[in-house]
């Protein structure tokens, strides 16, 4: 934590005159702040997006599109089970097949690559539902072995993680976008509207008198903060949220979740580009849910020092202490320290660079996308930043260079054809 904590106390230490690590009471410099009420009814890895690159089975990818081709929602039968196939839509990838009992979507196929060479042509999503009662291995077990129907020597190549932690007993106080300190350079919140649609994908929602906030990019680090009782509701997912809030606490004479209560949701969400700017070891990072699993709390603690809520200009708000010092999730790894490591395009990586926008654009030529769409999805694909300091060195503006290229390949390249 970059900011000093309170010391903690609870009602039988202070009788005693000593500090309690786990009390609920924060003496402040000004009256002590009591969370007694405050109750962490669910706290763990809610999403996570495993990535694989390989050459496609190109039985089963013809199996995919025949299904696909049939028409709308056809099922196919595929690893045992039963999935709905459709269009991968906005998420890059050519093919969807999903099932929500089960809990996972597989996005097959890229768009950016030839389907018969080697490519990023899987993705994976993983619910909660999914990773509720599976330990990691078992959950990269079956992973791997689905990517190995799919691809021919599939080789993980990231993983994107969302940390959840849902409380009761608390919410957002009115000055908590003024005393959140984060890095982003994004951070808004529309009274009043019920969906607002930003520049760089960001989100700003309104759920009748309580807001939802969203900060960040969704290509780095988005910390996120809303009603997940009425999001589940919504869903049609709280009977099954409620069945994982009702485990927590079955010890207690009372219940701990308290049905008729908000449940306030903090979330944050870890980009795979994110998580390989992080070293498990010298020149070594993480590439599988597997490999990140054993410092998943030090992930957290990451994130909430990212998006860190303050109660003055010293010292940490009671209740972030509180997520900070008392929330697990999974492993954590008391010697790891998170660092990301950034890779310059400016020290040999220019031709590199250059060849991939390159490549990228001639694929989006084909597909007629406009200047738009293209810069939306060269932002989503982690090399946009790279490549705006690329041409920032030679005083070339952006969008300015997406657009004449796109120009030239549909007027003079293979695109026009």
């Amino acid at each position: 934590m970059n900011k000093k904590t309170f010391d903690r106390c609870s009602i039988a230490s202070l009788l005693e005159g000593e500090n309690d690590p786990r009390g609920r009471i924060f003496l402040t410099s000004e009256q002590p702040v009591d969370l007694s009420k405050v109750r962490i009814v669910h706290s763990g890895v809610d999403t996570v997006r495993q990535l694989y690159k390989g050459t496609p089975n190109e039985a089963l990818i013809a199996e995919i599109s025949g299904y696909y081709l049939k028409g709308f929602n056809s099922i196919m039968t595929f690893c045992g089970r039963e999935w709905v196939v459709g269009s991968g839509g906005k998420s890059g990838y050519r093919y969807r097949l999903q099932n929500n009992e089960y809990g996972l979507i597989l996005l097959i196929g890229s768009r950016y690559a030839e389907l018969e060479k080697e490519g990023a042509h899987l993705k994976i999503e993983c619910s909660p539902y999914f990773l509720k009662d599976r330990a990691p291995k078992d959950v990269q077990k079956i992973l791997d072995e689905i990517a190995s129907l799919l691809l021919q020597a599939p080789t993980p190549t990231g993983a994107a993680v969302h940390i959840a932690i849902d409380v009761q007993g608390w919410q957002p106080p009115k000055d908590f976008e003024t005393r959140l300190t984060t890095r982003s350079k994004r951070r808004m919140d529309h009274i009043g509207l019920d969906s607002v649609e930003l520049s760089g994908g960001e989100t700003i929602q309104r759920y009748g008198q309580n807001e939802s906030y969203l900060f960040g990019l969704p290509i780095s680090v988005q910390f996120s903060v809303y009603r997940k009782d009425l999001e589940a509701l919504k869903r049609d997912k709280l009977d099954w949220w409620e069945s994982v809030w009702n485990q927590c606490g079955q010890e207690l004479c009372e219940p701990y979740y308290t049905p008729d209560k908000p449940v306030w949701r903090l979330e944050w969400r870890f980009h795979h580009n994110t998580i390989a700017q992080i070293q498990r070891e010298q020149g070594k990072g993480f590439t599988t849910y597997a490999d990140l699993a054993p410092v998943l709390t030090n992930i957290l603690h990451y994130g909430m020092d990212l998006f860190r809520l303050d109660y003055n200009t010293t010292h940490v708000d009671p209740f972030w202490q509180l997520l900070h010092e008392d929330v697990q999730v999974l492993g954590e790894c008391d010697t790891f320290v998170v660092r990301r490591i950034y890779k310059t395009p400016a020290r040999g990586n220019e031709r590199n660079l250059a060849m991939a926008f390159g490549n990228m654009i001639s694929l989006y030529a084909r597909y007629g996308y406009n200047t738009r769409t293209v810069i939306k999805h060269l932002k989503g694909s982690g090399l946009w930043k790279e490549l705006c300091i690329y041409w920032g060195q030679r005083n070339r503006d952006p969008q300015a260079v997406v657009a004449k290229a796109l120009a030239l390949r549909r007027y003079l390249g293979k695109a026009a054809a």
